[in-house]
């Protein structure tokens, strides 16, 4: 029997539109060839691979989707690349992956004028797939992967995994790629814009039995939290490690976790830490409020204050704050994305789409733009003392404008009051 039998079961979990056996999404064109593709690039060829660069300072989940790509050509090839963050010393045929305004050599290569990243920039989820010849000194040939952020870059990055052969479903159901000795990708330019549908994920629903069991073999289990009596399936950080991954190399973004005997945040409190690092948007299904888990008050609170009733429970808000990290969408009442019913708080999203521009990825102000109007520098702590909540807010809702001159364009028409509230909290972030 194969030892990895047990994953079958919880890939049904998955409820969405995959072909597990086949290893190109549908719809998409195909870049990726065996044949020698004229002044294509050569990713792998006998038994040499082109090396993959990342900067360091990109985003984590980034950097990490980049070391799956390594094992990705690995399982297709038996060659396995080097992956280094040197902007320096990329390779003399490198694979440059990176994040519009994250990127040293993405970003020098389209100030160059070598990249085209106008059709992304700000876009949501957006990334382009292209080849070059002499892009930069010490390179010889590079295939460059930009995303618009930082999902957009690691679906990028999964896009090329997939064209190689690799199946988003490769661990859950045991689709082992088909062996190839040699990987070239086509020349020219290749782009997906931004997704139809903004939130694309999974529920965890009705968990128990069959999930439940199935975690306890795979990942153990533990005491229930709060001196309870049994034990709890143990859903932790290895779980959904694996659910995350599958779920970006499907191009979703969003996850409602298990809650039947289960709390996400209070079970590992690496759970929620890595769904940021990944890019995954958690939300909370049936009757949970704001992200916390039935669970978290039934075995600790209760006891304490009884049943949760928002009429005499209303003045413990802290007890059960939101993890401030973690990106969220939250669904008010039932099956309600139907009737367009949401509210999204995704503040590093926001200023990556509208304000990295300007006042660059780490609010330096660093960029062409923010040099051109003399933005401030936000990493500051004075400059951070000297803007009041209520002046960055008035300044975000109705723009700047000095002599007569538009120095900020205003973003009341743009986003609602909550976004830029979540802007302001953003920027506060940024400070050293």
């Amino acid at each position: 029997m194969n030892s990895r039998f047990l994953r079958r079961p919880a890939a049904a979990v998955a409820l969405l539109l995959a072909v597990s056996g086949r290893a190109q999404g549908l719809g998409q064109a195909s870049y990726v060839t065996t044949a020698a593709a004229g002044a294509g690039f050569v990713l792998v060829q006998g038994r040499d691979a082109a090396s993959i660069w990342i900067d360091a300072a990109d985003w984590p989940g980034a950097i990490r989707a980049a070391g799956d790509l390594r094992a990705d050509v690995a399982r297709v090839t038996t060659v396995t690349p080097a992956l280094g963050h040197d902007a320096a010393h990329p390779g003399t045929r490198a694979v440059i992956i990176g994040t519009v305004g994250r990127s040293a050599l993405v970003d020098r290569l389209a100030r160059e004028g070598k990249i085209d990243v106008s059709g992304i920039r700000g876009r949501w989820e957006s990334f382009l797939v292209q080849t070059l010849r002499d892009p930069l000194p010490g390179v010889s040939t590079a295939l460059v992967i930009a995303g618009s952020d930082k999902r957009g870059t690691i679906f990028g990055i999964y896009d090329l995994s997939e064209q190689i052969g690799v199946s988003p479903w490769y661990w859950w159901d045991d689709v082992t790629p088909e062996r190839k000795s040699a990987l070239y990708v086509k020349p020219g330019r290749y782009q997906q814009g931004e997704p139809s549908v903004k939130y694309r994920g999974i529920f965890l629903n009705d968990e128990k039995p069959n999930l439940d069991f199935w975690v306890r073999a795979k990942f153990g289990e533990h005491p229930t939290p709060g001196g309870g009596q049994g034990t709890v399936a143990n859903f932790n950080h290895l779980f959904y490690a694996r659910i995350f991954e599958l779920l970006l190399r499907l191009k979703a973004n969003y996850l409602w976790p298990a809650m039947w005997n289960n709390a996400f945040a209070e079970d590992d409190p690496d759970n929620a830490r890595l769904a940021d690092e990944y890019g995954i948007v958690m939300g909370t299904s049936h009757q949970e409020p704001m992200l916390r888990a039935q669970k978290e008050w039934d075995r600790s609170l209760q006891r304490k204050y009884g049943n949760w009733n928002y009429n005499n429970t209303n003045q413990q808000p802290n007890q059960i704050s939101m993890n401030k990290k973690i990106s969220a969408l939250m669904i008010i009442g039932s099956l309600v994305c139907s009737a367009g019913i949401a509210k999204a708080a995704d503040a590093a999203e926001l200023w990556t789409k509208n304000c990295v521009s300007c006042h660059a990825a780490d609010g330096s102000g660093s960029t062409t733009m923010g040099k051109k109007y003399g933005v401030k520098d936000y990493r500051d702590a004075k400059v951070q003392a000297d803007i009041t909540d209520e002046k960055a807010t008035q300044a975000i809702t109705d723009g700047i404008t000095e002599d007569g001159k538009t120095k900020m364009k205003p973003f009341k028409e743009k986003l609602t009051p909550e976004e830029i509230k979540s802007l302001v909290a953003y920027v506060r972030t940024l400070k050293k």
